[in-house]
């Protein structure tokens, strides 16, 4: 496929390259151009041999028409649905003539009639698919009403030849099928396939919002922030609040440069951050000098309060060996259990926050 895609790419636009379907349309088209110009070929190298000089000249229009299609899509003469449209006609056209032809109703070239609304349900669209197929069906009938008025046309087959001539319409006509049956499957294991190249892609935007989400907002509130609507569960009856206030804050922001200001608070937010999570406490927010965590929100544990002071002593080890080893600030800590609220506010730049007396 890779080498065909060599071939005819050249007589696709940049406009249509750039956007798949239309791409895999104009790819399409120009495909069908060729092979419908090399069966018209073969009909002519047929009619040539059996002198058949109608059928001849129907053909040689044809295996010179066709090719030319795509040289009017290359160089944007004529949208592509016009010359879908185009490439419909002139090889209905064709095909009814040769049938006439051939026998009239009972040609075994009529058959080819059906297969050329596929191409407009494949290149355009279903209107246009359903206006050629009742085209084709109504030429049909009208065909098969001269047979039954008893209008008859002059058939340029031998009676000798009609059961090779048939034949090799029956192999035109399956490997027609054939070809639009490929492009029916190739079609539907392309779909297949980008839609699991999108499912995964929205897997992956799945994990890392949530990856943003979990580092947003406590894990319980999480489903309540996707589903935009309040929960109950915002309000707790056993936390416990930790607050850590570092100390000197106000002066330290004025005196060292932004940079420097910023990395030193970094440092110690980092440090709060990898404890906390360690014994289990979820981070609600820093506000200037302060930084606020719950422990209980999972699960309300009975030992809520235990790892809260379990975690506030590690940190004061911590804290003192920053300051010992040049580290800017001092902290200060105030636990406290009891019932809060905890919400997200604002549709804009959204909060997370708590609230209630225990936080007071």
């Amino acid at each position: 496929m890779k080498q065909i895609n060599r071939y005819i790419i050249p007589f696709i636009p940049n406009e249509y390259i750039h956007n798949e379907e239309t791409f895999r349309k104009a790819r399409l088209f120009v495909l069908i151009c060729f092979v419908t110009a090399l069966i018209s070929s073969y009909y002519l190298l047929i009619a040539w041999v059996y002198n058949m000089p109608n059928v001849f000249l129907g053909m040689a229009c044809n295996a010179f028409i066709f090719p030319l299609l795509p040289f009017l899509l290359k160089y944007n003469k004529l949208p592509l649905s016009w010359l879908v449209n185009a490439y419909i006609g002139i090889g209905s056209v064709g095909v009814v003539a040769s049938a006439l032809l051939t026998g009239g109703i009972d040609s075994s070239i009529l058959p080819c009639l059906l297969l050329l609304p596929m191409n407009s349900f494949l290149l355009v669209d279903r209107k246009n698919g359903l206006f050629w197929t009742l085209t084709v069906f109504i030429t049909i009938i009208v065909i098969g009403y001269l047979a039954q008025w008893g209008i008859t046309f002059h058939n340029e087959i031998h009676h000798t030849l009609k059961p090779y001539f048939v034949a090799s319409n029956l192999m035109v006509f399956g490997f027609t099928l054939f070809l639009l049956a490929l492009v029916f499957d190739n079609t539907k294991n392309e779909v297949l396939t980008n839609l699991i190249k999108q499912n995964q892609q929205l897997s992956e935007e799945k994990k890392r919002t949530d990856a943003l989400l979990s580092n947003f907002l406590p894990q319980k509130l999480v489903p309540d922030f996707l589903q935009n609507t309040p929960s109950k569960n915002r309000s707790f009856n056993k936390v416990s609040v930790l607050v850590i206030q570092l100390v000197n804050f106000s002066h330290i922001s004025n005196t060292l440069a932004p940079n420097e200001f910023v990395l030193e608070l970094d440092k110690y937010i980092n440090s709060f951050d990898d404890l906390l999570e360690y014994y289990g406490l979820e981070k609600i927010k820093t506000n200037g000098d302060t930084y606020l965590a719950l422990s209980g929100l999972s699960n309300e544990e009975e030992n809520h309060a235990l790892k809260t002071i379990q975690a506030a002593i590690k940190i004061i080890a911590i804290a003192e060996t920053m300051h010992q080893n040049g580290g800017l600030f001092t902290i200060q800590i105030g636990i406290h259990s009891g019932p809060c609220i905890v919400g997200i506010v604002g549709h804009k730049k959204t909060t997370l926050d708590v609230w209630g007396n225990t936080i007071n």
